[in-house]
């Protein structure tokens, strides 16, 4: 069975990357395509809120 993927933000799986895409985009107002969360810190582009947190993580101790 393929691997489900779950949007960050409210946990619902999807059944495609685009699915979720559309998901994130209209409910929780995320950006649709890739790099587009930004980090208002330095302004480095990430393509998932996961990795933006991260990257705050570890780069501004956030």
């Amino acid at each position: 069975m393929p691997e489900q993927l779950k949007c960050e933000a409210c946990g619902i799986d999807f059944p495609t990357k685009e699915a979720m895409m559309q998901h994130g985009a209209t409910v929780h107002k995320m950006p649709s395509t890739s790099n587009q969360f930004s980090c208002k810190s330095c302004g480095a582009q990430f393509d998932s809120m996961s990795a933006l947190q991260e990257h705050g993580k570890k780069a501004h101790a956030m």
